[in-house]
């Protein structure tokens, strides 16, 4: 079975992102690990890429880390090999088309059954244009995630019911306003899917994160985790470490 078919709504999720190979292969390793081990619900693990023009500074600063370092599609399936020694949670790549098609659609996905990826979530991919993914989809059982903006009922309701396992929203916006076109969209998912619905905003702070999963069934963290990765591997796991602890013992108090 998927994995990502065991994540459940009797609480909320919490999503822990990392770019593959920031600042190297062995501490990214570190890092996942140490995220499972300190309350996450899954991971997702975003391919570093050249153009990374849906994500915020942090992460355009950890893509470019990674390049730097070597780390590739291929070094991104490695990556996933050996943390699936250990590491049970359900794991999502996040990648932009280009690298996936480059690598060759059926090649990427096999790679990804092979070494134990869950789910994969395109962030410049239209869902409009997701069928040429579908069959190795469905071939290999490793799930298409989709994300969702505000935009038309009917947009929005053919998204939640094409999504796999989970469907991604989100928004721009303040602290004031991001909540709000948050559950506007979720209200309107909500109509059409039972799947969970996972805030995919970037929250720059536990407060952030908090707003942001009142509305939902859990939040994916962007930056929130990638900024607390410094030149001391030991701080920057216990960074995380402590941003997880705290941010899942605030989420048991939001409805």
């Amino acid at each position: 079975m998927n994995r990502l078919q065991t994540l459940t709504t009797g609480h909320k999720l919490i999503g822990a992102f990392f770019t593959a190979g920031d600042p190297s292969a062995a501490l990214s390793l570190d890092y996942l690990l140490c995220a499972a081990e300190a309350g996450a619900d899954l991971i997702e693990l975003g391919i570093p890429f050249s153009d990374p023009i849906a994500e915020g500074v942090e992460v355009q600063a950890a893509d470019l880390r990674a390049l730097s370092a070597g780390m590739r599609v291929s070094g991104v399936f490695e990556l996933v090999h050996q943390a699936r020694k250990s590491l049970t949670l359900p794991l999502v790549v996040r990648s932009y088309l280009n690298p996936i098609l480059s690598y060759g659609a059926e090649a990427f996905f096999k790679d990804c059954q092979r070494c134990g990826v869950d789910g994969v979530r395109v962030c410049d991919m239209p869902f409009e244009e997701r069928e040429p993914l579908l069959r190795f989809t469905q071939e290999t059982g490793v799930e298409l995630i989709s994300s969702a903006a505000p935009s038309s009922p009917q947009r929005i309701a053919r998204i939640a019911q094409g999504s796999g396992a989970f469907l991604a929203l989100c928004c721009a916006g303040s602290l004031q306003s991001a909540p709000k076109k948050l559950e506007e969209t979720a209200a309107l998912a909500r109509q059409t899917t039972q799947l969970p619905l996972l805030a995919a905003v970037d929250a720059p702070d536990i407060q952030w994160a908090l707003r942001l999963a009142q509305s939902t069934d859990g939040i994916l963290l962007d930056s929130l985790l990638v900024s607390q990765l410094t030149a001391d591997p030991a701080a920057s796991k216990e960074s995380i470490s402590r941003i997880l602890h705290t941010l899942r013992e605030a989420l048991q108090n939001v409805c």
